[in-house]
Order: C-alpha cells, then structure tokens, then sequence
C-alpha cells in the first residue's frame, strides 16, 4: 500500500497578505495628554509652564532645537569661566523677553535658531580669546 504523509495544516494556510490586511484602530490620545514625541526635549515637559515650553512638548521640530539649544548653552558655559553669571543672566533675559513672548511654533522655532548661532559665536568667540 502506498504511504500517505499527512499534510501540515499549518503549512496549508497562506500568510496573510500585507496589502489587504485591516489596520487595528487605535485610541487617540487622551487630551490632557501630550503623545509621545519621538525627540524630547531638555526639560521634563510635565513642568512645563509657558506657552513657548507646551509648544515645545508638542513638536518633534521645537523639542528638536530644544536639545540643540541647551547643546549650545552647556558648551559656551563650560568655556565661560568668569562670564558664567552673566551668560546665564542673559539666557534667562532671551528665555523670557524673547522665546516666551512668541505666540506660535514658528516664531519660537526662529527665536531658538537665532540663540543658538548666538550662544555658538560666543563660545567660539571666546575659545579665540583664550587661545591668543
């Protein structure tokens, strides 16, 4: 008699095509509740208070330049030695008279592009002081 291989089920069941597939909807996010944004930004957005810092929890862009801005600050604070007070006196000043007085994403957006060349020449600026 002739030998019969029984056949794997498993094996006769196609895999499901990608194509056709139906997307599981999800949840939207509770309102009181920001979504996760891929970049965070350099503060902990639960504390945050102005309108420039809950428009910076809300944008990957801003929380982006957020980093890129404090970057800039650590780096001209460490090479500031006497001028630390000052430079953090004047960063609070653009915080506050500058960032924090924009309406929208992208005025905050030019205010952090613009401190960030800012505080990059400084530093630049007085890395060629302390070498000459």
């Amino acid at each position: 008699a002739p030998t019969v291989v029984a056949a794997n089920p498993a094996a006769a069941t196609p895999a499901p095509n990608p194509a056709t597939a139906t997307a599981v909807p999800t949840a939207p996010a509770p309102l009181d509740q920001a979504p996760a944004l891929k970049i965070p930004p350099s503060f902990n957005c639960k504390f945050a208070a102005t309108r420039a810092e809950k428009l910076i929890c809300g944008d990957d862009e801003l929380a982006s330049l957020d980093r890129e801005l404090n970057r800039a600050y650590k780096q001209l604070d460490r090479t500031a030695g006497p001028l630390r007070q000052q430079i953090a006196a004047e960063q609070r000043g653009w915080r506050i008279g500058q960032r924090d007085a924009c309406g929208d994403a992208a005025c905050v957006a030019d205010a952090m592009r613009q401190r960030i060349i800012v505080l990059d020449s400084q530093r630049a600026s007085l890395g060629s002081d302390q070498t000459e």
